[in-house]
């Protein structure tokens, strides 16, 4: 490399930082990436401060480069078009036409500007027809359109692992694409990064947030190190919220303007902001939550105690001396808020319940989430509403565990959460009630009947075992191998990705839970392995098994490999926390597990 360099007329270090790497490439033969890795060593090594504002501002002005989008519209709401070394993203709801947009810029600079465009596709919206239609409105020839079709290069990436990984490849074959024969790489389409950022962000996964980040990082970098135009796509608020957070952007909430006062209206010195001589808008009448009736009047109207909101006569309803509460919330009452019990109720049920106490449910995915929820929001129950609830019927299965009986006991049943009332009290709120007779029967709550039939009937239950909701999964739960025959799916899968294990293509439950046996029995060897080496030399490891070690923590074995540098030095545990690889400071885009024979 160094006699190339000097054949090109590159004698000294200041020369090759001052000098323009594309020449130099293409004069010396060299490649432009190990030129790019070459000076950033050496300002590195040489230089404390490599660049300063001045050189930042000259380097932008020479490299920015203005493309035309082919939208008249669009170009000047961009202020002439896309520029190049810049990230641009384009939001929208599903179906406003985001993707068509992409498509008209790919044809419009595969054709018009005759450059390169890398369209990754996440979302299968992309096809052949589509953008062989526009660049027959452009042109009617076939061979331009023909040679406007070999311009794109098309990516189908659905996951954020393959978006990555498409990436570095591009990073990586920038020397062939910049001085291709066909023109040069300007234009780089993402469609879309909520198709593979939206499945990492249910539930508490924290990781979908840290390979956001790393996306967005990717994506900026890719822009301002290769001097191309970046355009994304993103179909919804709350993600982009997200992503405008982890790409440093100002995000605008999207509400509409206010519209200018019309012609006519007579302007003042000083305005009342909270008077406007336009007709306020008649809002909308009050009506019940559950059926949609219109209140007749404010006597029908009724609040209900726990979810607050209003309802009609006929949707709520009042027991004894008991609040007055709505028929949903009556039967969730119903249950005193025990898991087995609201496990049995329906999804839509439990969707219902949290929607009435303005409470998302868009990132559950799992029954046993929703229960979590309820019983992370359950309001206090006093004494009265536990034993006041609404007698049995035929509408309401899931009071079957409250039984009936005749009224004999003056002392209310207890709750374990609750102290109980004195005998003394009871009686005297017996006496309160007058209206209560001998022969009428009470609702009762049997804590052993209950606790009997939720016993039978938890077996049936996927989503119920040992694990603490709202925690992920991990392979430490496990004690031995029946506790993998007890695990949901969605554990299963959360296991292997903590551990970097691929599942793709696993399409049964019982292929999950083989790699996951097959994971526990190889975590157990190793450890196995390390603990017998140890209790034979005293406690010292021995240097044949060191070799083996992670060189992060020293404690557990090595079973992951970096990407894309390759090294196996980490664990597990370490790789995944591993931002560059120890050993040549390579970017680290992954980490997979790897088994050993």
């Amino acid at each position: 490399m160094v006699q190339l360099l000097k054949s090109g007329g590159i004698k000294t270090v200041v020369e090759l930082v001052s000098a323009d790497l594309e020449e130099v490439a293409q004069k010396c033969g060299l490649s432009y990436k190990a030129l790019v890795a070459l000076r950033r060593v050496l300002l590195a090594q040489f230089s404390a401060f490599p660049f300063n504002g001045a050189d930042l501002y000259e380097e932008l002005k020479t490299t920015t480069a203005i493309l035309s989008t082919g939208i008249g519209s669009l170009d000047k709401l961009l202020d002439a078009g896309l520029y190049t070394g810049e990230v641009t993203e384009i939001v929208g709801a599903p179906g406003s036409g985001k993707t068509q947009v992409c498509l008209c810029v790919a044809a419009n600079v595969a054709h018009g500007l005759q450059q390169n465009v890398l369209y990754i596709d996440s979302n299968g919206g992309l096809t052949a027809s589509r953008i062989l239609q526009l660049l027959q409105a452009r042109t009617l020839d076939e061979e331009e359109q023909a040679g406007a079709l070999q311009r794109i290069q098309v990516v189908r990436a659905f996951d954020i692992f393959q978006m990555l990984g498409a990436l570095q490849d591009l990073r990586g074959a920038v020397s062939q694409q910049v001085r291709s024969s066909s023109g040069t790489l300007k234009v780089v389409v993402v469609d879309s990064v909520a198709a593979v950022v939206a499945p990492l962000l249910g539930g508490q996964q924290r990781e979908g947030l840290a390979l956001m980040v790393q996306l967005a990082r990717e994506l900026k970098t890719l822009a301002r190190d290769l001097s191309v135009a970046v355009l994304s796509l993103e179909g919804s608020k709350n993600y982009l919220i997200m992503w405008a957070a982890c790409c440093n952007w100002f995000c605008l909430d999207g509400q509409p303007e206010e519209a200018p006062p019309p012609q006519g209206a007579r302007t003042q010195a000083y305005s009342n902001p909270g008077y406007s001589s336009f007709p306020s808008p008649t809002g909308s009448e009050p009506s019940c939550k559950a059926c949609g009736a219109h209140f007749a009047s404010m006597a029908r109207k009724q609040t209900c105690l726990d979810c607050k909101k209003n309802f009609c006569t006929n949707c709520s309803s009042q027991v004894g001396a008991g609040p007055r509460l709505c028929l949903l919330c009556q039967r969730f009452r119903a249950t005193a808020f025990r898991r087995e019990e609201l496990m049995k109720m329906k999804v839509k049920d439990l969707r219902d319940y949290l929607s009435l106490h303005d409470i998302s449910t868009d990132m559950c995915r799992e029954k046993e989430e929703l229960v979590s929820l309820v019983l992370g929001q359950q309001p206090v129950i006093s004494q009265e509403g536990r034993t006041q609830v609404p007698p049995l019927g035929p509408d309401f299965p899931e009071q079957q565990a409250f039984l009936t009986r005749p009224h004999t006991s003056a002392v209310p049943p207890t709750s374990p959460g609750l102290p109980s009332a004195p005998p003394g009290q009871a009686q005297g709120r017996q006496q309160a009630n007058g209206h209560v007779s001998q022969d009428q029967e009470e609702p009762v709550y049997l804590e052993r009947t209950a606790r009997a039939h939720a016993e039978d009937e938890t077996q049936s239950v996927d989503s119920e075992d040992s694990f603490v909701p709202g925690r992920r999964a991990s392979l430490s739960d496990l004690t031995d191998l029946e506790d993998i025959e007890g695990l949901t799916v969605r554990q299963l899968k959360e296991i292997l990705a903590r551990n970097f294990v691929n599942y793709k293509g696993c399409c049964e439950k019982w292929e999950l839970m083989e790699r996951v046996t097959r994971l526990y029995k190889d975590q157990k060897g190793l450890q196995h392995l390390v603990c017998s080496a140890e209790d034979q030399n005293g406690g010292a490891v021995p240097s044949s098994l060191e070799e083996n070690l992670c060189r992060i923590c020293m404690d557990s074995p090595i079973d992951c490999v970096l990407l894309e540098c390759g090294h196996m030095v980490t664990c597990t545990k370490c790789g995944k926390r591993m931002n560059e690889c120890p050993i040549c400071r390579q970017y680290v885009i992954r980490a997979v597990h790897v088994f050993r024979s």
